[in-house]
């Protein structure tokens, strides 16, 4: 059997030896919270109890238990259709469901994280020409959406997650870049960092640093000047010792 390869990101679905199972062919929404949750928390057992509320929520009905049942079943007949063995990777446990994989899987958010860590280790160690390739594909795969169109508490908080592991990604590919002498091409994601974090000053220093190595002093000083100004309009602060003391380094 081929690799199993599970999106949660983007296009919800699960691929196997080229037959794709996409999130529309999954028994309605519930299915695809159903399935998404499993796969977010697959190396442990969830609860019924739990896996219901993370798809019915504030709406969970008396009877949530016998649908739960047939919802993991009919999931279970989804995933028969591209090859899988249904009730072994929706395997029933003692008091809830466990999805269970094989160990070569290809989970496209674990991917994210794996290849994050390796970026930043990598970085961490001063070997950015090795971090540039993990610190892309964390990138890529961050910046697609999570269950789009979903705003249950779980997922709003597995997206606080994976925002920061975004900007995290970001933050070692500019890094990459810079050291690279790709200093263009470390502005465009410099800029994607300050729109994703725009009250976080290390965003602001960075791509001052980066317009002065390109020699555009006046375009460093702006920079400055919007952090400057956001900071006080929005939190009433001034900018941090370190922020200033780049600015008169800029000035001098």
């Amino acid at each position: 059997m081929g690799v199993l390869r599970i999106y949660l990101t983007g296009q919800l679905g699960i691929e196997l030896e080229g037959r794709f199972l996409g999130g529309s062919d999954l028994p309605l929404r519930q299915g695809r919270l159903a399935f998404a949750y499993l796969a977010c928390e697959r190396e442990r057992t969830v609860t019924r109890e739990e896996l219901a509320q993370a798809i019915w929520g504030d709406l969970l009905a008396a009877a949530w238990d016998s649908g739960l049942t047939a919802l993991i079943s009919k999931l279970r007949a989804a995933l028969a259709r591209i090859g899988l063995d249904g009730r072994a990777v929706l395997a029933t446990t003692e008091g809830g469901y466990w999805m269970r994989l094989q160990p070569d899987v290809w989970v496209d958010l674990e991917i994210a994280g794996h290849s994050l860590h390796k970026a930043e280790s990598a970085a961490a160690a001063g070997s950015f020409n090795t971090a540039y390739g993990d610190a892309v594909v964390a990138a890529t795969i961050l910046r697609r959406p999570f269950l789009e169109g979903n705003d249950e508490p779980w997922i709003h908080s597995r997206r606080r997650i994976l925002h920061a592991q975004r900007v995290r990604a970001l933050d070692c590919l500019v890094d990459a870049l810079a050291w690279n002498g790709e200093l263009t091409l470390a502005l465009t994601h410099a800029d994607e960092v300050i729109e994703l974090e725009p009250y976080r000053e290390r965003g602001y220093q960075r791509l001052m640093r980066l317009h002065s190595q390109l020699g555009d002093r006046a375009e460093a000083l702006r920079v400055f000047d919007r952090c400057r100004t956001l900071l006080s309009e929005e939190l009433g602060v001034d900018p941090s010792p370190e922020t200033m003391s780049l600015h008169r380094e800029l000035l001098s």
